[in-house]
């Protein structure tokens, strides 16, 4: 300040007091602005300092944030993973199921085409009654059975018929039938039921027969188509007989007497032996036609054949009607 000012304006005297006066101030203003200085940097750094602490926890979130993103995200592959394999897993499991169906019912398809081929070239009844316990001993490993109804149309097969590997059902006192399934045509009589037995001895011999769907599927189709082999057979015997039979009577008819004449001369024949013929007629049958009614004339004819039947009967002899 006082070099500021020009020469000549102050004294030499007044220039020393005036610094003397002015010096005292001076070093109160240098104190106060560096104090004010002290004040300024410290807000300074305490500014910075906030700064960096703010931006060190921006960062120390943002590295929260992403661990627990990544940990959250490792979670979520960790359960889509297990349900991806519980899924592969299950649906394997049905694909294996699925195939072991396909092949059972590929093995039931065949076996049953064979039994329809055995029923159209006319095999016994009995023998395919007996392949058809076989396929189903096959597919469930169990002891099974055929007992029949007390038909007279079915006293040409056992009372009861089993699979060819399976006796056990017959001897072992201690086999228990598990299940039952009739065997009957719809709309139909029942021709018996088919029996699923497990013997006290020895586990089943195949994994199906845990599975009870399974079993019960496959002896449902067996218990049909033993009723369809007994139906057709039934039915064979049936046209055999009218083939052979006088309807109103059930006599042997016309074709079956000379075929059992033939047979029998061809047997004498080479024997030289003799055969025997009597032809019996009815007189004046026409009358109780006329006067009585053809309902009469059947009741007529059926005693005839009863009488002539019951004579007839324990010895070689066959009695036939030749008219109607």
């Amino acid at each position: 300040v006082l070099a500021g000012i020009p020469p000549g304006v102050l004294a030499p005297d007044q220039r020393a007091a005036q610094v003397t006066a002015i010096g005292a101030p001076l070093g109160a203003f240098e104190r106060e602005a560096s104090q004010l200085g002290s004040v300024y940097q410290g807000l300074v750094d305490d500014n910075l300092r906030e700064k960096f602490h703010d931006h060190g926890t921006d960062q120390q979130r943002g590295v929260l944030f992403l661990v627990i993103s990544a940990l959250s995200l490792v979670a979520l592959l960790v359960v889509t993973s297990r349900q991806i394999r519980s899924r592969y897993g299950a649906a394997r499991e049905r694909i294996r199921a699925d195939r072991a169906a396909l092949d059972r019912a590929s093995v039931l398809d065949r076996g049953e085409a064979e039994i329809l081929a055995g029923i159209v070239e006319g095999r016994p009844s009995g023998e395919l009654v007996v392949d058809v316990l076989d396929l189903a001993h096959e597919l469930t490993g169990r002891c099974l059975r055929f007992v029949r109804a007390g038909r007279d149309d079915l006293s040409a097969l056992p009372r009861s018929i089993t699979h060819r590997d399976g006796p056990l059902c017959e001897v072992d006192e201690d086999a228990v039938v598990e299940r039952r399934w009739p065997v009957a045509i719809a709309g139909g009589d029942g021709f018996g039921h088919l029996e699923m037995c497990r013997a006290a001895s020895g586990p089943p011999r195949s994994s199906l027969a845990s599975d009870r769907s399974a079993v019960e599927a496959v002896a449902h189709r067996c218990a049909d188509l033993i009723a369809l082999v007994l139906a057709r057979a039934i039915a064979a015997d049936l046209l055999r007989f009218r083939a052979s039979h006088d309807p109103l009577t059930g006599m042997p008819n016309r074709a079956h007497l000379l075929e059992q004449m033939g047979e029998e001369l061809r047997i004498r024949g080479a024997e030289s032996g003799e055969v025997a013929v009597v032809f019996c007629d009815l007189d004046r049958f026409k009358v109780v036609n006329d006067t009585l009614g053809h309902g009469s004339g059947a009741l007529l004819l059926r005693a005839v054949a009863q009488r002539l039947s019951s004579v007839a009967a324990g010895a070689d002899v066959t009695v036939a009607r030749l008219g109607g």
